[in-house]
């Protein structure tokens, strides 16, 4: 069964089916754009400046896809890889097909039963999530501030009086980001 694709790239996509059949969705005529940032992560020992890139949404494309997703509620919008990164969860990137990963582009096939997301990230840094929750520490005894699919929890004291903030990223993914006394 064809599933119902907006495709956001300049290119023809084709896909193949669990069914085994080939199809090919049209450009839609919007290409959502991005453009990289860096941002400073330190030095490496070797005096190597380290950044982290980010991918920042175009406006304009951030517009045309509202306007995408209104137009076709039920569709997947499908881009790049970057664009998926650009917009989390609402941009699909595609997966080749078996048999398909290292194929020229006019013989790829792309899976439509399975496509690749990106998680959102949070819109300040660890440091300012930090100091966010510390300022509400403040006031209460602990607390819980989402970001994303971000957690950060300021516990209350722990068995040696201290108090500490933590980043939970997932239940066995956690990081404490400030610790006092």
């Amino acid at each position: 069964m064809r599933k119902n694709v907006v495709n956001v790239t300049p290119h023809l996509i084709r896909f193949l089916s669990v069914e085994g059949e080939v199809y090919e969705v049209p450009p839609s005529g919007t290409v959502l754009n991005a453009r990289f940032e860096d941002e400073p992560a330190g030095m490496h020992p070797t005096g190597v400046e380290l950044v982290r890139t980010k991918i920042v949404p175009d406006v304009a494309s951030t517009e045309a896809l509202e306007r995408l997703e209104k137009e076709n509620p039920e569709a997947l919008i499908v881009g790049s890889l970057i664009a998926a990164q650009a917009w989390p969860g609402r941009v699909m990137a595609m997966i080749a097909a078996p048999g398909f990963e290292r194929r020229p582009s006019a013989e790829k096939r792309m899976r439509d039963d399975k496509f690749t997301v990106f998680a959102a990230q949070p819109p300040v840094t660890h440091e300012e999530i930090a100091a966010i929750v510390f300022q509400a520490a403040q006031e209460v005894s602990s607390a819980v501030c989402l970001y994303g699919d971000w957690a950060v929890i300021m516990q209350g004291e722990n068995e040696d009086g201290s108090k500490e903030i933590r980043l939970c990223i997932s239940p066995q993914d956690q990081r404490v980001l400030y610790r006092w006394k």
